[in-house]
């Protein structure tokens, strides 16, 4: 995504007793050869129960048509 667009988590899919705060869109300009934006958020709590869970978070661009879905691994012990 370009710099300038702006990002929203629309869904998200956690264990239960986890919560997701703290998001914040941040500016990747420094490392990469294009302007690139990312979310970044805090993921905080005491999961129900143990195992592994395949957690997904919906992010959608405002003015692109588009949504980006990003599946993550949780292992909880």
């Amino acid at each position: 995504m370009g710099a300038k667009a702006k990002l929203k988590i629309i869904t998200t899919q956690i264990p239960d007793g986890l919560k997701l705060s703290d998001c914040k869109q941040e500016y990747n300009i420094k490392s990469l050869s294009k302007p690139n934006t990312f979310m970044k958020c805090k993921l905080s709590g005491y999961p129900a129960q143990g195992g592994n869970f395949i957690s997904s978070f919906e992010i959608s661009a405002e003015g692109y048509a588009n949504t980006v879905v990003q599946e993550f691994e949780i292992i909880v012990n």
